[in-house]
């Protein structure tokens, strides 16, 4: 019974942890107007936010291949749990700050301990599982923001019943975590040494290690600048959306939709997509490509609905290259899933970080020309690192162990 309990488990963390991520920037306005923050101040909030979330897989990836992921994930729900029922009781915006905070750094520890364990899990199936896991996610934080906007429009709900529903549901995967039995991947390497093994082949061996050691740093490299590269391109798309269709295209009123489209796409193909994770290089190589040609094509279309079924399949073509990357790594390192997993997170955290700012000086007025054909640039490049990382890294078939 207890080995049916992990998945469960996960996915109610996955639940809570996608509803609170989306419900949070839709709530960003809402206490803006409590607390009376100028539109600076409530983007000083919410960067915050994702600055936390891009440094805490450094400090905890390591610690979890150590200590497990289970004890790692545990802790950091219990902190999110406290850091929601601050922004539920308190009324000050000093301790709703330290909050959002908070909340930013244990989504990254719980976003990088849940895909790593994922990927120890079934390490043969790392791509799928995380794929899967990322279309929850994302169909979460799709829902957020409706759920949100109905129980304020027919309950007279504030944003603070977000948390309530997320802390509800965080709890809830606490009591799912404490009995779920976590695997730890591991690897049975033959041994290279032998009984006959002489001074010349040792210093041999060595000379090999290093020069396979800097291989593996370039090939991780290659892999983790083409999640920022990715990144880049779906926090462009995804922030900017909204001013692409109402000023560039003149559509205001289809904003809403091409944004709800784009996120809705993305993710019910990563639930799909996650079963064809044995063919994750052609397919990233592929999405990449297509993207760049949709990247052209996109400033020029006028007509409402051919332009919302293309952020709609642009949605679907950026779905597979985030967890199909962090799979391939996995895979690759099965025993430092936790480390490989918080760089992913990382590069995609700093794609992401300095897209907004970079798309935002290329606009000119409602001219947004330069910042499609800066997202198609990034296409392209992605087209080459996908097709240089996955070459380099190898997918490991190692047995899982169970562990607690």
């Amino acid at each position: 019974m207890r080995k049916k309990m992990f998945k469960p488990a996960i996915a109610a963390v996955i639940l809570f942890l996608g509803l609170q991520y989306g419900g949070i920037q839709f709530a960003m306005l809402q206490i803006a107007d409590e607390f009376r923050l100028t539109s600076v101040q409530m983007g000083l909030l919410m960067s915050l936010f994702f600055a936390a979330n891009t440094i805490s897989p450094l400090a905890v990836g390591w610690l979890s291949d150590r200590t497990g992921k289970k004890p790692v994930l545990l802790i950091a729900v219990v902190i999110n749990i406290g850091a929601g029922l601050v922004c539920i009781f308190c009324a000050s915006i000093t301790a709703v700050t330290a909050a959002v905070a908070v909340l930013g750094f244990v989504f990254g520890t719980i976003e990088n301990s849940y895909t790593a364990a994922l990927s120890d899990h079934d390490i043969t199936m790392a791509g799928r599982n995380i794929s899967i896991a990322q279309g929850i996610m994302s169909l979460a934080c799709f829902a957020a923001p409706l759920l949100l906007q109905g129980s304020e429009q027919t309950f007279g709900a504030t944003w603070r019943s977000l948390f309530c529903v997320s802390c509800s549901i965080a709890a809830v995967s606490v009591i799912l975590l404490i009995p779920a039995p976590f695997r730890q991947a591991d690897t049975d390497p033959q041994s290279v040494h032998s009984h006959g093994e002489t001074g010349q082949d040792r210093q041999a061996q060595a000379s090999e290690t290093a020069h396979l050691r800097r291989k593996t740093f370039f090939a991780v490299l290659l892999m983790v600048l083409s999640v920022f590269v990715y990144m880049f391109m779906e926090s462009g798309i995804g922030s900017f959306a909204n001013a692409f269709v109402s000023k560039g295209a003149g559509l205001s009123h289809y904003a809403a939709w091409a944004v709800s489209l784009f996120w809705l796409g993305m993710g019910g193909c990563r639930i799909i997509v996650g079963f064809l994770h044995r063919y994750d290089k052609a397919i990233a190589m592929t999405c990449f490509g297509l993207l760049a040609l949709l990247m052209i094509l996109l400033p020029w279309i006028k007509v409402p609905g051919l332009l919302l079924v293309l952020y709609f399949l642009v949605g679907v073509i950026c779905a597979p290259i985030w967890p199909f990357a962090a799979g391939r790594l996995n895979r690759g390192f099965p025993k430092n899933t936790g480390f490989v997993t918080s760089l992913v997170i990382v590069g995609g955290g700093a794609g992401s970080t300095v897209s907004p700012t970079v798309l935002g000086a290329l606009a000119r007025g409602d001219s947004y020309l330069l910042c499609y054909a800066a997202l198609a640039a990034a296409a392209v490049v992605g087209v080459i690192l996908s097709w240089s990382a996955y070459g380099r890294i190898t997918a490991n078939r190692p047995e899982n162990k169970d562990t607690e």
